[in-house]
C-alpha cells in the first residue's frame, strides 16, 4: 500500500475561493467608496487653492479679480473674464471638476449654525461670478459698498449624501470646508 500524500480536497479549494471572492467583493466597494471621497476632496481642494490664489493676484497686482464658477467649472481673471486675456491681464486655467457639482450658493459666509438668506441654484452651464477687491477682501456684486461671503454647496453625482459647504469669509477671503450642509 503506497503512503497518502497531503493534498487538499475539492471542497476545501472551494471554500477557500469563496472566501476570496468575499474578501476582494468588500475591497472593491471601499476603493469605490474611497474614489468618491477622493473626488470631492480633490475639488474642494482645487476651489479652495484657487481662492486663494485669486485673493493673492487681487492683492499683488493691485486689481479686482473676477472669479467664475458653473456647476462644475471654475476659474479666476484679473478685472473680466470675458476679455481676452493679455500677457499683462493673468488668469487661471478652468479647472472641471469629475462626478462633483455645486448645486447651490449664497452670498453670505455661512459657519455653523448661522442660516443662510437665500440660496441661488447653479443651473447647468449658467456662470456666476464674486470678486477680489485690490485690499484682498470679498464682495458678491461689482455694486456692492460692504465685502460679502459666499458660501458653495457641492454635492458628488454619484453618491449624494456625499456633501461639502464651502464658506468664503469677505474680509480676509478665507475658504473652510464644512462636511455637512
Amino acid at each position: 500500500m503506497r503512503p497518502r500524500k497531503a493534498a487538499f480536497t475539492l471542497i476545501e479549494l472551494m471554500v477557500v475561493l469563496v472566501i476570496m471572492s468575499i474578501l476582494a467583493s468588500i475591497a472593491l466597494i471601499s476603493i469605490n467608496a474611497r474614489a468618491k471621497e477622493d473626488d470631492m476632496r480633490q475639488t474642494v481642494v482645487q476651489f479652495i487653492s484657487m481662492v486663494k490664489e485669486s485673493r493673492r493676484v487681487a492683492i499683488s497686482l493691485r486689481q479686482r479679480v473676477t472669479f467664475e464658477f458653473t456647476q462644475t467649472s471654475f476659474r479666476w481673471c484679473v478685472v473680466d473674464c470675458t476679455v481676452v486675456p493679455s500677457p499683462l491681464m493673468p488668469q487661471s486655467r478652468i479647472f472641471n471638476a469629475s462626478r462633483v457639482k455645486v448645486l447651490k450658493y449664497t452670498r453670505a459666509a455661512v459657519i455653523r449654525n448661522i442660516p443662510a438668506e437665500t440660496f441661488t441654484a447653479v443651473d447647468a452651464g449658467v456662470t456666476h461670478r464674486f470678486y477680489f477687491e485690490p485690499d484682498g477682501t470679498m464682495i458678491g456684486y461689482t455694486d456692492d459698498t460692504m465685502p460679502r461671503g459666499i458660501t458653495l454647496y457641492f454635492q458628488h453625482d454619484q453618491r449624494a449624501s456625499l456633501q461639502l459647504r464651502v464658506p468664503i469669509l469677505p474680509l480676509v477671503g478665507t475658504p473652510t470646508i464644512i462636511p455637512a450642509w
